[in-house]
């Protein structure tokens, strides 16, 4: 009996969230923040603090906070996240943004990293990183960083960012 209606009870939290969720990956599609935020506070967390892709719920508020220019909230979101799933690039990616914009680089780096060694052909860890190594100077690293991308020419971050670190890498070389 008891067992039976344990079953019954988190079938039915199960599925409440579940519309929930959906909800709020809709929200996440189309952009739509402050719904996001307020379907993602109907989810109960302490039990299902992920969506069906192991994604972290407080992954999509981190996003939803992030365009809403609440980055102090979005960072602790991103932090969260990282918490329920340490192993997720998309968390990785957005945390170590967060770190990099509060100028703790070496933070930053170690999760663009990590990132992009669970997922190497994901580009925006690889493209971040590079950008860390840009605006510290370290030329000849961006660009030892965004080479390990397959080129695509069709892709205008990769083709901004390689031009920009050959521009610099030009007038460098001319210095010396």
């Amino acid at each position: 009996g008891a067992l039976m209606l344990f079953s019954t009870v988190y079938g039915y939290k199960y599925y409440i969230n579940d519309q929930h969720v959906l909800k709020l990956l809709a929200y996440h599609r189309n952009g739509s923040w402050v719904r996001l935020m307020v379907e993602s506070d109907k989810i109960d967390k302490r039990y299902f603090p992920l969506d069906d892709t192991s994604t972290p719920i407080d992954w999509y508020r981190g996003v939803a906070n992030y365009s809403l220019k609440k980055t102090d909230k979005a960072f602790a979101n991103f932090i969260s996240a990282f918490e329920h799933n340490p192993n997720h690039v998309h968390v990785l990616n957005n945390l170590a943004t967060l770190y990099q914009l509060n100028g703790i680089n070496d933070k930053a780096i170690e999760l663009f990293n990590r990132a992009i060694s669970i997922a190497p052909k994901f580009i925006d860890p690889v493209i971040n990183l590079s950008a860390i190594y840009y605006n510290k100077g370290d030329y000849e690293n961006s660009l030892k960083t965004i080479r390990q991308i397959d080129y695509d020419k069709n892709d205008p971050r990769l083709v901004f960012y390689l031009n920009r670190i050959d521009s610099m890498m030009s007038k460098h070389d001319k210095k010396y």
